[in-house]
């Protein structure tokens, strides 16, 4: 049961999602798919036209609402259908400095090659990282979390669409990947026994959305027709408090949704496999699924929601 506090002024989607509980919503909050309904269990307000749409009359007759649609007053309690905890919260009392990129004064230094690396594979469900010695190169450890944005919205649409909603929404997106990246980070240096300073590059391959996410870019701009990003190179360089000696790469956009995990693919692919036949298929397939086909030298691109 949760009870409702004093001068709130969101949802119960925000108020729920801010106390660290997830519910499920893949439309933004534009109350189109249902998944985020509540049970209120004393005092439910009348069903507004969504609930109507999305829900059936048992299910109001019982109290069920949409929770991005109502918001919660004094007297009102409800049950959620699922209300479960995030397991990877971030401690609250992180210094925020630390959870924020800032410029490096020291982006141009070369790399030993002596120290460390962190490879991240910035997903839209899942981020991935993963501990490397440089020289000789030797994977150490891995380890993936769940993208925290996915409170906001299971798809990069509805994540697009919260976005658009207000500055402040944009800068809770970015704020998320930030506090995911530190999370990773300090697993990675905490099992390995590892000092920040050893970390030498952080090399971080995402889609074109997350790309603009991370940076603080809105790319609203990929939410309707032509779709193109504002960024096709972000904006560069980057540091991280948590790893002062670290020089970032992120790989660039392409165009619309191809994005640096598109770039970062056929650079592993033209690494890994030289020379390479005339005709070749490259399928990434994930929560955005994108498609790279080879005809004798000239690349055709694609993308699409999986």
């Amino acid at each position: 049961m949760i009870s409702v506090p004093d001068n709130f002024s969101g949802t119960w989607y925000d108020l729920l999602t801010s106390k660290g509980y997830h519910l499920p919503q893949s439309c933004g909050g534009a109350g189109l798919c249902g998944t985020c309904k509540i049970q209120y269990i004393k005092n439910a307000p009348k069903p507004m036209d969504d609930d109507f749409y999305m829900l059936t009359e048992d299910e109001l007759a019982c109290g069920w609402r949409l929770g991005c649609k109502h918001q919660p007053h004094l007297g009102e309690m409800i049950q959620t259908q699922k209300l479960n905890a995030l397991t990877d919260s971030i401690q609250e009392n992180r210094n925020k400095n630390d959870l924020i990129f800032k410029k490096q004064k020291n982006y141009h230094r070369k790399i030993s090659g002596k120290g460390f690396g962190i490879a991240v594979d910035l997903g839209t469900t899942t981020i991935a990282a993963e501990l490397w010695q440089i020289n000789p190169p030797q994977r150490l450890q891995s380890h993936t979390v769940y993208n925290s944005q996915r409170k906001y919205g299971d798809d990069l649409i509805s994540r697009l669409a919260f976005a658009e909603k207000s500055a402040l929404n944009m800068e809770k997106l970015t704020d998320l990947l930030l506090q995911d990246l530190a999370a990773l980070f300090n697993k990675l240096l905490k099992n390995q026994n590892l000092s920040p300073d050893t970390i030498e590059s952080v090399t971080i391959s995402a889609n074109t959305v997350m790309n603009h996410f991370l940076c603080g870019i809105n790319p609203i701009s990929l939410a309707y027709p032509p779709y193109e990003p504002p960024q096709i190179q972000p904006i560069f360089p980057f540091g991280h408090s948590l790893l002062p000696q670290a020089k970032f790469f992120i790989f660039p956009n392409l165009y619309g949704y191809l994005g640096g995990d598109t770039v970062s693919n056929l650079l592993t692919l033209h690494t890994l496999f030289t020379p390479l036949p005339k005709n070749w298929l490259l399928i990434d397939l994930g929560t955005n699924c994108e498609i790279v086909l080879a005809n004798k030298g000239i690349y055709h691109l694609a993308s699409a929601a999986a």
